[in-house]
């Protein structure tokens, strides 16, 4: 893949190829150099890699969020209107993982960027389906 001059928005992942040539993932990491040299701070920018994702109760779940910004952005997880993040959620180096999902964690979960310069934030949506019951009870009559 050839990307040619970019900016910190042209971060991200990329499949490439085609139907007989099997497929290539890259993922791009762009550095901003320039505004160190000048001393001119940049505000965060961040995004999720998706911003939406379906599982059923059970499943474990990864948001991942990243950002761009100088200096480089501090990322943080949260819910809107002061909900907590579900206790066996774990955030990491832009990642908020959920193991085994629960159908309470279903919702909207928030990255926050913040550096000097500024601050950004990006909504991810949850959605969590309860899986039909397992067993099935059929009455017959004769």
């Amino acid at each position: 893949m050839n990307f040619g001059p970019v900016t910190p928005l042209f971060a991200g992942a990329f499949a490439s190829g085609g139907p007989h040539s099997g497929l290539c993932h890259a993922f791009l990491v762009v550095i901003n150099t320039a505004n160190a040299v000048a001393g001119v701070s940049e505000p965060p920018v961040c995004r999720l890699v998706v911003d939406r994702i379906e599982v059923h109760v059970d499943e474990s779940v990864e948001f991942q969020c990243i950002a761009s910004g100088d200096p480089r952005p501090r990322i943080e997880w949260s819910r809107p209107r002061g909900v907590r993040l579900p206790p066996h959620a774990v955030v990491d180096n832009g990642y908020l993982r959920i193991p085994r999902v629960r159908k309470e964690d279903e919702g909207d979960y928030i990255c926050t960027a913040t550096n000097s310069a500024g601050e950004d934030y990006v909504t991810g949506v949850l959605i969590v389906r309860e899986e039909a019951g397992e067993f099935w009870s059929y009455r017959l009559q004769l």
